[in-house]
């Protein structure tokens, strides 16, 4: 059975427009991760660059993915049945690893992305009701700075 999630978002360029990508996850082995591009003469997307995640991750799988837009730049936050989310940084039409997230243990269920203008944000929840939040403390440092579990009643939330 194949499955697909998908993010997308508007990044601003340097000339001040939009610059709209969407990013679908592959249940390849590794997973990976495809960036599409829209072609503003057609309106539709053409596939830019695909992101193998890794052979340390060839038993896992993608479970949700998260964009986090800043004035800084754009990236990708995706979670895996591992617990862990990479983070990745958008370069041009490419993915490159930010840092690994690791301070849930049960599969990741949701991930979102927020951003203020100088820092990105990333929450997160897994199968066992835990709920985390990091916030990027430098490039490419994300420090945890909240972390609960829900009462088993809310777990399904």
């Amino acid at each position: 059975k194949a499955r697909a999630h998908v993010s997308f978002a508007h990044f601003w360029s340097v000339f001040l427009t939009t610059e709209p990508i969407l990013f679908v996850a592959a249940e390849t082995a590794p997973p990976s991760v495809e960036i599409f591009r829209e072609d503003p003469t057609t309106g539709s997307y053409q596939r830019v660059q695909t992101t193998d995640l890794g052979r340390e991750h060839k038993d896992t799988a993608i479970t949700a993915m998260g964009t986090i837009c800043a004035a800084k730049g754009a990236q990708l936050a995706v979670a895996l049945s591992s617990g862990s989310i990479l983070v990745f940084s958008k370069e041009g039409d490419s993915l490159k690893a930010v840092c690994t997230l690791t301070d849930l243990e049960s599969p990741v269920c949701g991930v979102t992305g927020d951003a203020t203008m100088h820092r990105g944000l990333v929450a997160a929840s897994d199968e066992s009701g835990k709920i985390a939040v990091w916030e990027e403390k430098s490039p490419g440092q994300f420090g945890l700075v909240f972390l609960t579990s829900l009462d088993s009643n809310y777990a399904s939330a």
